[in-house]
């Protein structure tokens, strides 16, 4: 299989030139742990990671063969695949058409499992005092708008000319300042993301949907934006492999040049696993594999083992409750 170029000099669907780590690093790590591994769980941002950032969220589109890959990818046996976004969960499934995989919208607050099942983590609402105080800071500055989503609001702030910029943003943070107590306020890029305090993040949400730790299965994250800093943070204590996708506005040590990157990213673990499925399955056949794991918990967990015939997707609900917090 030949190794496709993950990253390199590219400009940016964010914003300028971006200068990306070495290629090689990231595809060897994952290739370092693809052997000893049962499973695998990958987890996608949306814009910025598979889409680029646009000027108006609904101006966003999920290619074809970004689509293909993940589908691909998904139906690999003991894979699963999550998209995480700030979106709502409805605007994130019209624009992504991604059966069997699990989604994730207001950043942690909405879900709907790989078999369709939905789920709420959280009722509360911004108040509708503020949101109005806020459309009218807004009217008043040319290329900003609110986008009130139900269950949490953004704040954008894009196309505001530069020379104004600096006075939305003050004038916006005072409008702010006395709600700060029922609020979570993330800054992303050119947008003021504000959720009813003690809402879950995409780590929650992250930890939802892999359930009990599992050493065996590697878990991969990509992600872009403020918002995806929790999810990052989880991974990386998990011993996962965090990547930051574009501009290194969030911290971890793995790095893709941009959606371009994360989709040649994606189409080369799938050819990855798929390498890894046939290598496991030629042992087996020749009678040198033994079962890592007893087989009778494999089937109680609903996992296949690596012999059994893949019909499709592995799929585990979304659970309804939290586990334990962690000591790592």
């Amino acid at each position: 299989m030949q190794p496709l170029e993950l990253t390199g000099r590219v400009r940016s669907a964010h914003a300028g030139d971006v200068h990306s780590t070495f290629s090689g690093r990231l595809r060897s790590r994952i290739v370092g742990l693809l052997p000893r591994a049962r499973g695998l769980d990958v987890a996608l941002d949306f814009d910025g990671t598979l889409v680029p950032i646009v000027p108006r969220p609904h101006l966003a589109v999920l290619g074809d063969r970004v689509r293909e890959a993940i589908l691909r990818l998904a139906a690999l046996e003991e894979v699963r695949v999550a998209v995480m976004s700030g979106r709502r969960l409805d605007d994130l499934e019209s624009r992504t058409a991604l059966p069997g995989v699990h989604l994730v919208g207001l950043a942690g607050i909405e879900s709907r499992d790989s078999d369709g099942a939905r789920n709420v983590h959280g009722r509360r609402r911004v108040a509708e005092g503020l949101i109005e105080e806020l459309e009218a800071w807004c009217r008043s500055h040319h290329g900003s708008w609110v986008e009130n989503k139900g269950l949490a609001v953004s704040v954008h702030h894009r196309a505001v000319p530069p020379a104004r910029r600096a006075a939305f943003i003050h004038g916006l943070i005072r409008r702010l300042a006395p709600h700060r107590a029922a609020l979570e306020i993330t800054h992303g890029l050119m947008v003021h993301e504000l959720r009813p305090a003690g809402s879950p993040t995409k780590g929650d949400a992250l930890e939802r949907w892999i359930g009990d730790p599992d050493d065996a299965r590697v878990l991969i994250y990509l992600g872009d934006d403020a918002n995806d800093r929790p999810a990052l943070a989880l991974v990386r204590r998990l011993g996962g492999v965090p990547v930051c996708v574009g501009p290194r506005h969030v911290p971890a040590p793995e790095h893709l040049a941009g959606p371009r990157a994360a989709m040649e990213f994606i189409e080369w673990l799938a050819d990855a696993w798929q390498s890894r499925e046939k290598a496991a399955r030629g042992a087996i056949t020749n009678g040198r594999a033994t079962p890592s794991r007893d087989s009778s918990r494999d089937r109680e967990s609903g996992r296949r083992t690596p012999g059994e015939a893949r019909t499709a997707p592995t799929r585990r609900s979304d659970r309804s409750r939290s586990p334990a917090p962690r000591d790592r």
